[in-house]
């Protein structure tokens, strides 16, 4: 039997495409690890709501971040890098 081909860090860090065309949400972890921040420093502007927080999983409570969310978080960082 074939093994199964393992993912690259760039395509486990990246939302996969629906059928239909949307995209799966992320976790914090695949957020944080896109965007090369730890996942406490997502919490920290999450908690100072410098970002838009994402909706939670009703059953675990985690964050799944929708693009928008991620969009949100990536306009965020550039203005930080633009007023360092």
């Amino acid at each position: 039997m074939p093994r199964k081909k393992r993912q690259t860090r760039e395509e486990s860090a990246h939302p996969s495409a629906t059928t239909d065309g949307r995209r799966d949400p992320l976790n914090t972890a695949q957020v944080a690890n896109m965007f090369q921040v730890n996942v406490m420093t997502l919490r920290y502007w999450l908690e100072q709501e410098k970002i838009p927080t994402p909706r939670r999983n009703p059953l675990t409570g985690a964050f799944l971040w929708a693009q928008k969310d991620v969009d949100a978080l990536a306009a965020y960082i550039r203005q930080q890098e633009g007023a360092a």
